[in-house]
């Protein structure tokens, strides 16, 4: 499976048609799957080169602008474009990681407890970008996800990974300024590893229709 995240740049007040760049980028996890950092990496025609991408990623997450000229792709998409580019091969994910610089930090830490510790995990995987009606209503068809009466809600999913039950929503966060998707994980006895691997496939499913993920939260 693969663990990194690929998006092509393009540049501003140019022609569209062609990018002319590739960002990598790799959330940091804690052994809850919760983010606790950022890693990333990019190669543009200008530098031609692969240097530390800090600098696009805080970008990206915080200027509208920017977003609008970075597009999310599966590995084989953005291979091929760079390939086009520089005549060569993606390098593979081991060797994308030795060009990460500093890791960008994210906030956060153990989660709120109320009470005892118990066998259920609330988690948030926060998306910037705005979600427009033709990737919503794919997301919800390829979910399956079940309509809901709260109108913040595009719908809900329920699905069992190893024996731990999960259920989860995707979220609007104020029209056009951010999504979510909010997990509850009844846990099993099974070991979580399952857990991290159905988030990351929330998140990747997520980033294929043009959101950019923020952050992993959890609440308890």
């Amino acid at each position: 499976m693969d663990r990194l995240d690929y998006s092509l740049t393009y540049p501003p007040g140019r022609d569209r048609s062609r990018p002319d760049g590739v960002l990598v980028e790799e959330f940091a996890l804690r052994d809850d799957f919760t983010a606790a950092g950022l890693d990333s990496a990019v190669w543009t025609v200008d530098e031609r080169e692969w240097l530390p991408g800090g600098w696009l990623s805080r970008a990206l997450r915080s200027d509208p602008a920017v977003r609008t000229l970075v597009v999310p792709v599966r590995r084989d998409a953005a291979d091929d474009a760079f390939q086009q580019l520089t005549g060569s091969p993606l390098p593979d994910e081991a060797a994308l990681r030795g060009h990460f610089g500093e890791r960008e930090p994210l906030p956060g830490g153990e989660p709120l407890r109320w009470g005892p510790e118990s066998d259920e995990r609330v988690y948030r995987i926060l998306f910037a970008n705005h979600l427009g009606q033709s990737n919503l209503a794919a997301l919800q068809a390829e979910w399956g996800l079940e309509p809901v009466e709260d109108p913040r809600l595009a719908g809900r999913a329920r699905v069992t990974v190893a024996d731990h039950a999960v259920e989860w929503a995707l979220r609007s966060i104020g029209p056009g300024i951010a999504w979510c998707i909010d997990a509850t994980v009844r846990l099993g006895h099974a070991p979580s590893g399952a857990i991290g691997d159905l988030l990351h496939d929330l998140r990747q499913g997520v980033r294929r229709h043009g959101l950019i993920p923020v952050t992993i939260e959890r609440f308890t």
